[in-house]
């Protein structure tokens, strides 16, 4: 009898033992104690959440933890080697567009790097040579941009910094020391309104921050991604199980059989509207097709 996962934790180990991908001291260390875990109070709750006990990387933009049955069903159903051509991959985050942030094994390399795997792309970047370079570039980017917590989210400048820091703090308590120190000595600068561009071409933004963008690319200079080629991808819906369900919901929503109407007693109605349905014929159309084939597979006698 198959185990059902009854924990974020289980449900990672039961995938690292499937693939082979062993799960990164890091990771495991954030998803041991259920933190990760949102809660369906999260809708209410999320912002006391926020200021006392956040999610790990919590403060990282379009960044979800999967829960447990997420989890078994995205590696499942979805990045399954056997819809992937072989490709391992270990599935622990999501975006809200549905890509899915996967550990993927690399070659020669002690530890597995991190692949955002896109939901609509036939093919994905590995971007990451770890989990902890994964992490440590979510970090220092959120430190470098807090816009997110001061616009929409309404929080104020001490309570975004202190989000971010906390955030800090738990993530890098799983890490090396010197790294763990290094992030937490950033997260401590002064906040300071500073202009940020998104890209080469993009006007000015001022936002709160805690690094200045120069000293956020001169830290990213820190985690260059492996020379990898890209990973080749199965999208969802062209995976089996995905297909057979659509294969299913079609079936549901298929029309009856006229034919199978208008075998019944009483069901000549329903057989000309369920022909007009399926072959968009005119009530005319319809009663003669009908009323043929009912002539021509008369009622057994009683």
């Amino acid at each position: 009898m198959e185990v059902v996962p009854v924990s974020v934790l289980q449900a990672l180990e039961a995938v690292s033992a499937d693939t082979g991908i062993a799960l990164p001291p890091l990771l495991r260390h954030l998803v041991a104690g259920g933190a990760t875990v949102y809660r369906p109070d999260w809708a209410s709750t999320w912002r006391e959440r926020c200021l006392s006990a956040p999610p790990p990387l919590i403060s990282c933009r379009d960044f979800e933890w999967l829960d447990a049955p997420g989890v078994s069903t995205t590696a499942g159903e979805w990045l399954n080697p056997a819809y992937q051509n072989g490709q391992r991959l270990l599935p622990f985050a999501e975006t809200g567009a549905g890509d899915a942030w996967c550990l993927v094994p690399i070659d020669g390399a002690l530890q597995p790097g991190v692949a955002l795997v896109r939901h609509d792309s036939g093919v994905s970047e590995v971007g990451y040579r770890s989990f902890q370079d994964f992490a440590c570039v979510q970090l220092l980017q959120a430190l470098a941009d807090l816009s997110d917590w001061t616009g929409e989210d309404g929080f104020s400048a001490e309570q975004a910094c202190q989000v971010v820091r906390s955030d800090v703090d738990q993530v890098a308590a799983g890490m090396d020391a010197t790294t763990g120190a290094w992030l937490r000595a950033l997260s401590r600068a002064q906040p300071l309104l500073r202009e940020v561009r998104d890209g080469p071409r993009s006007p000015p933004r001022t936002v709160l921050s805690l690094v200045s963008q120069s000293a956020l690319y001169e830290a990213l200079g820190r985690f260059c991604p492996p020379d990898v080629p890209a990973l080749p991808i199965t999208a969802r819906w062209e995976c089996a199980p995905a297909m057979a369900r659509s294969k299913a919901l079609l079936a549901a929503k298929a029309p009856p059989d006229w034919r199978a109407l208008a075998r019944k007693p009483g069901g000549k109605l329903a057989a000309l509207r369920a022909h007009q349905q399926a072959h968009g014929s005119t009530l005319q159309q319809a009663k003669a097709a009908v009323d043929d084939f009912i002539n021509q597979n008369p009622a057994p006698t009683p």
